[in-house]
């Protein structure tokens, strides 16, 4: 994990604060808050962001989640536009390394799942 991925791991978990009680941070990067939280460093994760999320998110005078991972710098992939796609926020950074945030949630994983409450928001 590069210093760059965990930088911008942070600006996400800061950027999701609004929805802390109602998303999961899953995948390669768990590990890696437990470590913090017992002061630790040694550790083997991936560098993609894997967050899940319930079927019906509501905003309540919220910014939505894309709206938030924007704030973070991340950017809508293109690919994500084509149609039967979730969306994918990915981030590029100067030397054109990319960190994605895959948006995960109950159903079938081959078929994007319309988020209730957040508008253009499939997982």
């Amino acid at each position: 994990m590069s210093s760059r991925a965990a930088e911008q791991f942070a600006r996400v978990i800061i950027e999701m604060a609004p929805y802390a009680d109602e998303i999961v941070f899953v995948g390669g990067w768990v590990h890696a808050l437990y470590l913090a939280e017992a002061n630790e460093t040694e550790a083997i994760g991936t560098e993609d962001i894997d967050i899940t999320i319930p079927s019906t998110l509501l905003t309540r005078d919220r910014p939505t989640l894309l709206e938030l991972a924007a704030r973070a710098g991340f950017e809508r992939d293109p690919i994500s536009e084509m149609e039967g796609v979730a969306p994918w926020m990915v981030y590029t950074n100067e030397q054109g390394e990319t960190i994605p945030i895959d948006f995960l949630t109950e159903g079938d994983s081959r078929l994007p799942v319309p988020i209730v409450g957040q508008p253009g928001l499939s997982a």
